[in-house]
This record gives C-alpha cells, structure tokens and sequence, in this order.
C-alpha cells in the first residue's frame, strides 16, 4: 500500500513538473504549487472516480497512544495549576472542552476538543479508558 501511494505521489510531483515547465506561469511560491497540486488531484479524482472519504489518510494514534495523551494533559494541568485533585468523572466522555470539567478543560492542554476513546478520572488525577473507538 505505501509503495502504491509512494508512486502516485512520484507521478503527481512529475505530472507538476511537466505541467509547469509547459506553463509561461509556471508556480513559484509554495502556496501556487499547493493549488496546482490539488487542481491535479482533483482532475485525477475525476477522471478516476475517486471519492473524498477514500484518499488515504494518516492513521490517528493508537488506543494507547491517545490515553497515555490524556493521562500526561491532566498531569500537566494539574501540575500547571497546582491543583491537588480534580473534579471526578464517572460517566465515560470523549468531550475534553468538559473533562475534567468546565473550570479546568483538558482540551487546552491536549490540544483537541474530542477523543477517539472515552474516559474517565479519579479525584487524584488517575485517567481509565473505557472504550477506544476502535470497537
């Protein structure tokens, strides 16, 4: 699969190339090749029938990788903010704009307002993943 995307990638970056030496205007700042490649990558979508939501994409973190995210943002709030517990949560939420609460939103300090997975937290600061979004 990596190969396959790899050589299509090769081909768009030649087809620029062609298209661009061929062009009297050819692109000279990053922003104006950016809009040339996807005006070719539409044109390919076209022409091949391609649809959005199948373009490959990168995959998000692991199930692990995410909860070891949250754990380390309400440690780093905690220690931030000096706080010595959190407001517990009991009920599994991916809403970080509300977890641990309002007052002090972990959104900030993970840099995203959902998560693939749901969590909850102790009192001290202990983050449990109850789903992962991958089931």
């Amino acid at each position: 699969m990596k190969k396959v995307i790899v050589a299509a990638l090769v081909i768009m970056i030649g087809i620029v190339s062609v298209a661009c030496a061929a062009d009297a205007e050819s692109p000279t700042t990053i922003a104006e090749i950016d809009e040339r490649l996807a005006e070719i990558e539409d044109e390919l979508d076209i022409r091949y029938e391609v649809e959005v939501k199948d373009r490959w994409r990168p995959p998000g973190p692991t199930p692990a990788q995410e909860h070891s995210a949250v754990q380390i943002s309400v440690d780093a709030m905690m220690a931030d903010r000096a706080l010595e517990s959190v407001a517990e949560v009991t009920i599994p939420t991916n809403d970080m704009t509300h977890f641990p609460s309002t007052t002090n939103p972990l959104s900030h300090y993970l840099g995203i307002t959902t998560t693939n997975g749901t969590y909850t937290i102790t009192a001290g600061g202990t983050v449990g993943q109850v789903t992962t979004g991958a089931e």
